[in-house]
């Protein structure tokens, strides 16, 4: 479970700055990669079952013990994919959030009257 909810958002994106997002970024990246890291790592395994299946009329003990084996390993990833999701997607809202506040203060400091244009027509 994430340690933040969606509802501190807003509070966080105030207080982060663009070094931190920068490194929220590459995390999100890395996340990202990891979570591609495992889809073809459960891509494998899965393949691999279906060969075993396919090849043998009866299965040996040892590709009894690989399907076992393997069939371990796909619960293990899928869980770890679960873990990884909501990591994901709160990153990418955390980074969301920002870049729209950002975004926000420039247009305001581009609006003549702005008390946030450090260069006022007037």
């Amino acid at each position: 479970m994430p340690i933040f909810t969606w509802g501190t958002l807003h509070e966080i994106g105030v207080v982060l700055s663009g070094w931190e997002l920068n490194n929220l970024i590459k995390l999100n990246i890395t996340l990202g990669s990891h979570f591609l890291n495992l889809e073809n790592r459960l891509d494998s395994a899965e393949e691999e079952i279906r060969r075993i299946r396919k090849g043998s009329s009866q299965l040996t003990p040892a590709n009894t013990a690989r399907l076992v084996q393997l069939q371990q390993e796909i619960i293990k990833i899928n869980q770890e994919k679960q873990r990884c999701i909501p990591e994901h997607n709160l990153i990418s809202r955390i980074i969301e959030t920002k870049q729209k506040q950002e975004k926000h203060w420039a247009e305001l400091s581009q609006q003549p009257n702005s008390r946030d244009n450090p260069n006022p027509v007037g």
